[in-house]
Protein backbone atom coordinates (compact mmCIF):
# COMPACT_ATOMS: atom_id res chain seq x y z
CA UNK A 1 0.00 0.00 0.00
CA UNK A 2 1.58 3.00 1.04
CA UNK A 3 4.65 4.40 3.01
CA UNK A 4 4.19 5.68 6.57
CA UNK A 5 7.07 7.65 8.48
CA UNK A 6 6.51 7.07 11.98
CA UNK A 7 8.47 9.90 13.80
CA UNK A 8 8.33 8.66 17.35
CA UNK A 9 10.58 8.41 20.41
CA UNK A 10 8.85 5.58 22.48
CA UNK A 11 9.64 2.59 21.58
CA UNK A 12 6.59 0.59 22.73
CA UNK A 13 4.52 3.08 20.58
CA UNK A 14 6.51 3.50 18.13
CA UNK A 15 6.21 -0.57 17.71
CA UNK A 16 2.56 -0.37 18.64
CA UNK A 17 2.44 1.93 15.50
CA UNK A 18 4.07 -0.29 13.08
CA UNK A 19 2.06 -3.54 14.19
CA UNK A 20 -0.93 -1.68 13.46
CA UNK A 21 0.19 -0.05 9.94
CA UNK A 22 1.95 -3.09 8.88
CA UNK A 23 -1.23 -5.13 9.43
CA UNK A 24 -3.24 -2.81 7.17
CA UNK A 25 -0.86 -3.49 4.84
CA UNK A 26 1.76 -0.43 5.01
CA UNK A 27 5.45 -0.29 4.62
CA UNK A 28 6.83 1.84 8.05
CA UNK A 29 9.71 3.50 8.44
CA UNK A 30 10.39 4.70 12.25
CA UNK A 31 12.53 7.41 13.40
CA UNK A 32 13.32 8.09 16.86
CA UNK A 33 13.95 11.88 16.86
CA UNK A 34 13.35 14.66 14.74
CA UNK A 35 16.67 14.77 13.15
CA UNK A 36 16.44 11.10 12.02
CA UNK A 37 12.98 11.94 10.84
CA UNK A 38 14.22 14.52 8.59
CA UNK A 39 17.10 12.29 7.36
CA UNK A 40 14.47 9.53 6.52
CA UNK A 41 12.61 12.34 4.37
CA UNK A 42 15.88 12.92 2.37
CA UNK A 43 16.53 9.26 1.58
CA UNK A 44 12.79 8.75 0.33
CA UNK A 45 9.76 10.30 0.27
CA UNK A 46 7.12 8.79 2.25
CA UNK A 47 3.17 8.62 1.71
CA UNK A 48 2.21 10.05 5.12
CA UNK A 49 4.31 11.53 8.12
CA UNK A 50 2.87 10.16 11.50
CA UNK A 51 4.86 12.65 13.98
CA UNK A 52 5.08 12.83 18.06
CA UNK A 53 5.38 16.33 19.52
CA UNK A 54 7.66 15.35 22.06
CA UNK A 55 10.62 14.69 20.26
CA UNK A 56 14.48 14.63 21.49
CA UNK A 57 16.40 17.76 19.90
CA UNK A 58 14.24 19.25 16.79
CA UNK A 59 10.79 18.76 18.31
CA UNK A 60 7.83 17.87 16.00
CA UNK A 61 6.65 21.11 15.20
CA UNK A 62 10.41 22.04 13.97
CA UNK A 63 9.79 18.99 11.54
CA UNK A 64 6.36 19.81 9.99
CA UNK A 65 7.81 23.38 9.71
CA UNK A 66 10.96 21.81 8.09
CA UNK A 67 8.57 19.49 6.22
CA UNK A 68 5.65 21.97 5.29
CA UNK A 69 9.05 24.38 3.83
CA UNK A 70 10.63 21.94 1.34
CA UNK A 71 7.18 22.36 -0.91
CA UNK A 72 4.46 20.05 -1.62
CA UNK A 73 5.01 17.37 1.14
CA UNK A 74 2.68 14.32 2.02
CA UNK A 75 -0.33 14.76 4.89
CA UNK A 76 1.07 14.95 8.46
CA UNK A 77 -0.78 13.15 11.26
CA UNK A 78 0.07 14.42 14.80
CA UNK A 79 -0.03 11.48 17.36
CA UNK A 80 0.62 13.42 20.94
CA UNK A 81 -0.05 12.79 24.74
CA UNK A 82 0.62 16.21 25.05
CA UNK A 83 -2.90 17.77 25.98
CA UNK A 84 -4.20 20.87 24.23
CA UNK A 85 -2.28 20.19 21.50
CA UNK A 86 -5.08 19.94 19.18
CA UNK A 87 -5.34 23.68 17.53
CA UNK A 88 -1.77 24.49 17.57
CA UNK A 89 -0.75 21.36 15.50
CA UNK A 90 -3.86 22.05 13.47
CA UNK A 91 -2.75 26.03 13.03
CA UNK A 92 1.18 24.43 12.86
CA UNK A 93 -0.07 22.81 9.54
CA UNK A 94 -0.55 19.53 10.37
CA UNK A 95 -3.61 17.37 8.23
CA UNK A 96 -4.99 15.44 11.51
CA UNK A 97 -4.24 15.15 14.69
CA UNK A 98 -5.07 11.83 17.21
CA UNK A 99 -4.36 12.25 20.63
CA UNK A 100 -2.36 9.14 22.60
CA UNK A 101 -3.37 6.96 24.15
CA UNK A 102 -4.97 6.11 20.60
CA UNK A 103 -7.90 3.31 19.15
CA UNK A 104 -6.66 1.09 16.66
CA UNK A 105 -9.46 1.28 14.22
CA UNK A 106 -9.16 5.50 14.66
CA UNK A 107 -5.73 5.28 13.53
CA UNK A 108 -6.41 3.22 10.73
CA UNK A 109 -9.56 5.28 9.57
CA UNK A 110 -7.26 8.27 10.16
CA UNK A 111 -4.33 6.93 7.82
CA UNK A 112 -6.54 5.49 5.33
CA UNK A 113 -8.56 9.27 4.63
CA UNK A 114 -5.75 10.91 4.65
CA UNK A 115 -3.93 8.62 1.80
CA UNK A 116 -7.08 9.08 0.05
CA UNK A 117 -7.32 11.64 -2.81
CA UNK A 118 -10.12 14.04 -2.15
CA UNK A 119 -12.69 13.80 -4.86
Amino acid sequence: MSRVLVIEDDLAVAALLRAVLTRSGHTVIAAASGEAGIDCLASGRPELIILDIRLPGTDGFGVLQHVRSQGPSPPVLILTAERGARARALDAGADAFLQKPFDNAELVSTVGDLLTPAM
